[in-house]
């Protein structure tokens, strides 16, 4: 199935989201970074000054997916994006090192917004997790500012035992809350399949190297957050039948995506 990551450790994009939806958000978050994606670059705009907390985020500029990480006291760089090629080459114990020393913050793609939480004053990195770690860049953030919650329209929960929590079914636009109260680092995509498609069709489909023919073209999806980390995306998607799904890779499973283990749920956009 054209979905499936195979077992590389993934950063993943967001939806590009409507102006009405990131109207609402920026109305309700205190603090904004805006992110510019350049050739070979990352340029930040509104990094000076900024505080722990909850942060508006915004990515422009040339497409890709924007992570925001922070690693482990010790654990370098250059170490991560060591051990983040060797993983995408199977290498187990590089994946479960790197899992075990980087937090993933949630992010976005070019053209998304939404937000994400900066749990404490410290330095954070803005990179493009892709074939290779591109454009790290380095940026530090003050004491915790107190700022209230975004209003959301559905909230969606990666819960223990590789399951999905949360709702069944969602307005075509507005704004989605993700939250990891798992022990392990989940993302959430929201593939469009055709009306009636079963569950055990899913199953068959991630089995296959061809393109499921219920596969249709909307989606939408957040970055990955590591445990006990949420975040917010602006989406806009069309009305159907979706499949809930995440592909991250299980160390446990060698690497198997999570989505292959039967983190699978079906959700309904209304």
């Amino acid at each position: 199935m054209a979905l499936v990551c195979g077992a590389a450790m993934v950063s993943v994009p967001a939806l590009v989201t409507s102006s009405a939806s990131a109207m609402t958000t920026d109305q309700q978050a205190g603090q904004s970074l805006t992110i510019t994606v350049a050739k070979g670059s990352l340029k930040l705009r509104g990094a000076n000054g900024l505080r722990a907390g909850r942060i508006k985020l915004a990515v422009k500029g040339k497409p890709a997916p924007v992570s925001i990480v922070s690693l482990a006291r010790g654990y370098t760089l250059r170490e991560l994006a060591k051990d983040y090629a060797a993983s995408n080459k199977g290498d187990m114990k590089a994946l479960k090192r790197a899992i075990a020393n980087t937090t993933w913050h949630g992010g976005l793609m070019t053209g998304g917004t939404g937000t994400i939480v900066l749990p404490r004053a410290g330095t954070y990195i803005a990179l493009v997790m892709a074939n290779k770690i591109m454009a790290p860049t380095t940026f530090r953030v003050g004491a915790v500012k107190a700022s209230k919650a975004p209003s959301v329209d559905a909230t969606i929960t990666a819960r223990n035992g590789l399951a999905w929590g949360g709702a069944s079914h969602l307005p075509a636009k507005g704004t989605l809350k993700f939250k990891n109260a798992d022990d392990q680092p989940h993302f959430a995509l929201l593939q469009q399949v055709q009306e009636g498609t079963t569950m055990e069709q899913v199953m068959e489909g991630l089995q296959s190297e061809e393109e499921p023919a219920w596969l249709l073209p909307g989606w939408a999806q957040t970055d990955t957050l590591s445990p006990g980390r949420q975040m917010t995306m602006d989406y806009e998607l069309p009305v159907g039948q979706y499949v809930l799904l995440c592909f991250f890779p299980d160390p446990k499973m060698k690497g198997m995506p999570h989505a292959m283990m039967g983190m699978v749920k079906m959700i309904h956009v209304m």
